[in-house]
């Protein structure tokens, strides 16, 4: 009696192991689907990165940026009849049905592949304006992107953020829709009063640079884009503040005024303790006549609290202490702001300079 219920047992054993032994190649197939993408995706991303730094550097030049964009736009055009010819469908046709479940997968290396070579196209355009060719056409402005990132905004969805660093010219930051790639925001890092934010040399380790942090905490009601702008001096650095956010469906900036420190102060984001709310902190030494900044000090610290009816950070109270101190950490214990972090330190790729005796 045994052996005949296995024996009744056995076709539904053999047919639950054809199915997981299916499930299993259909996962497999699924993971190789999502690495193809994700490549393309990345290929995809660089690419738009070279193509902006083209675009840069033949910002002055109107007709041959006109060219450039048109070219774009055709090779996006050739590229998608590539891919239509190597995978024809008819009217209605289901890839899936017609090339089974590889589609996917075959698509993606094929728009990688594609979108490789065009990488090479542009980075040769980047090339012939560096190095001058007599046959590579306009030259335009040297520019480079020093930080990109993707972020999540609650309208715009996915926005791509680059820091362009762009020679004899005000630094930028700019916005762009990672769906369209359609351009949503540019703000120039530009004031008469701070002419020496401009790179004058990208090589150079004293010229101006951008980088940027994505703020994302329970204080603040959307994401902000920390922009800061650095330029490096022999034994100093001066960093220009800007905050960005997402307000009525736009990117804007929403910090207006000047908001400079430098090494010898910071910048703290988040909650300003007892009734202040949450917002900017920006700390610094105050010079008085005939001191010099490696001796003691003392410090101010202006407050911008966040109003959220206005999406922006509004100027507030200025606290400045008593005593002179070595340090802006002795500063801020005096005024009772211990548990300020200096956010500058936090900023990806900001770099310190140190004076000959090794201090910043």
């Amino acid at each position: 009696m045994k052996n005949l219920r296995l024996f009744l047992y056995l076709p539904a054993l053999f047919f639950l192991i054809l199915s997981l032994s299916g499930f299993a190649a259909a996962q497999s197939q699924a993971q190789m689907n999502n690495q193809a993408c994700d490549d393309f995706a990345a290929a995809d991303g660089e690419m738009n990165k070279i193509y902006k730094q083209v675009l840069a550097m033949a910002n002055d030049d109107k007709t041959y940026l006109a060219a450039l964009k048109n070219e774009q736009r055709i090779w996006v055009s050739f590229r998608d009849a590539q891919l239509n010819a190597e995978f024809p469908l008819a009217p209605k046709q289901n890839p899936a049905t017609v090339y089974g479940s590889v589609y996917q997968m075959c698509r993606c290396q094929t728009l990688n592949r594609l979108t490789k070579e065009r990488i090479k196209s542009l980075n040769k355009k980047l090339e012939e304006a560096v190095e001058g060719d007599v046959c590579g056409g306009t030259t335009g402005d040297y520019s480079q992107i020093g930080q990109t990132e993707v972020v999540l905004f609650e309208e715009n969805g996915k926005v791509i953020v680059s820091a362009l660093e762009t020679l004899q010219k005000p630094l930028q930051i700019t916005f762009t829709n990672a769906r369209s790639r359609e351009e949503i925001g540019v703000f120039d890092f530009s004031a008469k009063a701070a002419d020496y934010y401009i790179p004058d040399d990208l090589d150079s380790f004293v010229s101006a640079y951008l980088r940027f942090k994505i703020i994302e905490r329970e204080e603040f009601p959307l994401p902000l884009v920390f922009a800061v702008a650095s330029k490096p001096g022999g034994s100093n650095n001066a960093f220009w503040l800007k905050i960005f956010g997402e307000t009525d469906g736009e990117i804007k900036l929403l910090t207006n005024d000047f908001i400079e420190t430098n090494l010898g102060g910071g910048i703290h984001i988040g909650a300003l303790g007892k009734t202040r709310g949450n917002g900017i902190a920006v700390w610094n030494y105050v010079l008085e006549e005939g001191e010099r900044p490696i001796e003691p000090n003392r410090y101010e610290v202006q407050f911008y609290r966040f109003d959220e009816g206005k999406k922006a950070f509004i100027k507030g109270e200025k606290l400045s202490s008593k005593n002179k101190h070595e340090s802006d950490r002795q500063a801020l214990a005096e005024l009772g702001l211990s548990a300020f972090i200096n956010q500058l330190e936090s900023i990806p790729n900001l770099t310190f300079r140190e004076d000959e005796d090794g201090e910043k």
